[in-house]
């Protein structure tokens, strides 16, 4: 089937109902799932400057667990199942795939593993809260942060703590009555305890999150992309697209031009830009900054002299003198990393296609990465000649416990059909004994009954639509009531969807209720 079909793309949607999640494959298949990927993974036929794929894997995987504090003599060779987002307050949907990882670890014996992605940008300090009451409530932006050029996490220290430790009590204001103890109150002091020992924003957020995850029976570890990149596997991993940029450059584009083909998608820049080429550089799919200038550019790359010439097109260039061979290339990568500053991260398909071929047995994504991955799938299969081995789905639906009327959505088009039959059927609508109102209705039902000809047929519209006008006063009542009814209706939607976004983040949501109901989904969902 072509690329180019739509019905090549997996379509996934969240769930509606509240405490209901998705899971794809579906929970019994998950374990076969990571035992079928680990044959997969074993026979993948690839060479990385001499390293074997099943080589570069064993070193990688080791290096993970490494910097996820979860190295034992053994972890290496367990069976490894991993999701990953960005260090955010995120909604319980994306918190549910560290319980599902937990569950499916336990189940086959092996070592889970939420990997950080630090290199995101940290765009907007600050969570939405529905604030006011549950008749006529509001979305307030709560800061946890002072606003700052947008930098990533990894770099994203505290610009305001006063703001920073103040953040619970703003939310809990915010909230008002509508929710009753959220969870910020117990987390906080583990974030601000975080940031005291040195964490940056990013890194404070998780240590608190996963502190509550312990507390709450999971097990699971945590390592950040940042480290994943600074290490000697992700080199040769990186090196090896760099070596081959020109062919990366066309699979990657390739992909994106069949999924946008599929989908009917004209905007260059969706689901993600093409890799451009500007004045003889190739763009990377790379992130690229230093310590001096922590802003994110894209890395370009070009081969000159021998060597590889590394630009970010903004005043930063770096050679690596001697790419003769992988240990050279990578040793040169490492130089610019630990003497000179400068960080080469991965962009979100290479992250993800890193983890899945070199790394886990099962990646967990969340619906846009699933969503997107299958661009990556397909990059890799022209590039590598094989797609990474499957991965799963998951997400879920929590929303906030807030008491409120249940509306009904299908009223509006109730309303909208019966507003439009006083307009144009009126006479069913009254009992009127005016003689003036009787006489159109005899009218009407006069021209009704009087089939239409050629010769009679402006004559009969006439007729009929003026007896409908002369009727509207006897329906007014009627459409009063209905007009009032429509604008309560449509007040009451708003209000109800602004209550019930599945969008909020888990900090908002009282501790044991959440843990209650993401308990309950996991051992329904999972």
């Amino acid at each position: 089937m072509s690329r180019a079909d739509r019905s090549a793309y997996r379509q996934f949607r969240a769930p509606r109902g509240d405490g209901q999640s998705l899971v794809d494959p579906g929970w019994s298949d998950l374990p076969e799932l990571v035992e079928s990927n680990r044959r997969q993974s074993a026979a993948l036929p690839y060479d990385f400057g001499g390293q074997s794929l099943a080589e570069l894997r064993q070193a990688a995987r080791f290096t993970l667990l490494h910097a996820a504090g979860a190295l034992t003599e053994s972890a290496a060779d367990l069976p490894l199942v991993m999701t990953g987002h960005q260090p955010e307050l995120y909604h319980p949907g994306v918190w549910f795939k560290n319980f599902l990882l937990d569950r499916l670890s336990r189940e086959v014996g092996g070592r889970a593993v939420n990997l950080i992605i630090d290199s995101d940008l940290c765009r907007a300090p600050s969570v939405n809260a529905p604030t006011g009451d549950a008749n006529g409530p509001r979305v307030e932006a709560v800061p946890f942060d002072a606003a700052a050029a947008p930098l990533p996490y990894e770099e994203r220290g505290v610009a305001d703590p006063a703001l920073l430790r103040s953040f619970p009590q703003r939310v809990e204001e915010a909230l008002g009555g509508l929710v009753e103890g959220p969870l910020v109150a117990e987390l906080w002091p583990q974030v601000l305890s975080a940031v005291a020992a040195g964490a940056n924003l990013g890194a404070a957020f998780c240590s608190a999150r996963h502190t509550l995850e312990r507390e709450w029976g999971l097990d699971t570890a945590e390592a950040p992309i940042s480290a994943v990149c600074d290490s000697s596997p992700f080199r040769w991993f990186a090196l090896d697209l760099l070596l081959r940029l020109d062919d990366f450059h066309a699979a990657h584009n390739q992909a994106l031009a069949e999924y946008r083909a599929a989908h009917k998608i004209r905007t260059p820049a969706q689901p993600i830009p093409d890799l451009h080429r500007q004045d003889g550089w190739l763009e990377a799919p790379f992130w690229v900054w230093t310590d001096r200038d922590p802003t994110r550019r894209p890395l370009f790359a070009r081969q000159s002299g021998g060597g590889l010439l590394l630009s970010n097109l903004a005043g930063g260039e770096w050679r690596l003198p001697d790419i003769s061979s992988f240990n050279a290339g990578s040793a040169a990568l490492a130089g610019l990393r630990f003497e000179q500053g400068v960080k080469i991260r991965s962009r979100a398909l290479i992250t993800t296609l890193f983890a899945r071929l070199l790394l886990a047995d099962v990646f967990i994504h969340g619906i846009g990465g699933a969503k997107y991955d299958q661009v990556a799938e397909r990059a890799a299969e022209l590039y590598y000649g094989f797609a990474p081995p499957p991965h799963a789905t998951a997400t879920a639906t929590l929303r906030l416990p807030i008491p409120h009327d249940r509306v009904d959505r299908g009223r509006p088009v109730e309303i909208a059909a019966d507003l439009r039959s006083l307009e144009f059927h009126p006479e069913r609508h009254t009992t009127s004994p005016d003689a003036a109102a009787q006489a159109a209705i005899e009218s009407k039902r006069r021209w009704v009954q009087t089939d239409k000809t050629p010769a009679n047929a402006a004559e009969r519209h006439r007729a009929i639509t003026s007896a409908n006008a002369a009727l509207q006063p006897y329906v007014e009542e009627q459409r009063a009531a209905l007009t009032a009814e429509r604008s309560q209706v449509a007040a009451q939607i708003r209000a109800a969807a602004l209550l019930e976004s599945r969008e909020y983040a888990f900090c908002l949501f009282p501790e044991e209720d959440l843990r209650e109901r993401m308990e309950r989904v996991v051992k329904v969902g999972g």
